[in-house]
């Protein structure tokens, strides 16, 4: 009778030891799955990040883009304009000597009739 309670009791002793090595086990799993997921959601959150500052900088990009863009067509406007008014200018000029010249050589034609 002894000897079964004193097993009875090393067995509960066991038992005992088992349970809290099997719950040490599980809270222990469930800190690195929590530490896991931890790393997981900063990950995303980098991920995220990154996205939002790669997206804002293609804006930015794109943005100044623009800009260099609108000043290119600004300048090669400008610069349309002012080579149109010189080549209206030397037709003009061009025009205004073929008349001196027309003039000039009716002047000579008529004078040698």
């Amino acid at each position: 009778k002894d000897l079964k309670s004193g097993t009875d009791q090393v067995n509960k002793k066991i038992a005992v030891v088992v349970a809290g090595r099997k719950a040490r086990e599980s809270y222990q799993a469930m800190q690195r799955s929590n530490r896991i997921k931890s790393v997981q959601k900063d990950a995303e959150k980098l991920v995220t990040s990154t996205a939002a500052w790669q997206a804002a900088e293609e804006r930015a990009r794109a943005a100044e883009d623009d800009d260099v863009r609108n000043r290119v067509a600004g300048n090669y406007s400008a610069l349309r304009k002012v080579l149109h008014s010189e080549t209206v200018a030397r037709k003009a000029a061009d025009i205004s000597i073929k008349a001196k010249l027309t003039k000039e050589l009716n002047k000579l034609t008529d004078g040698s009739k």
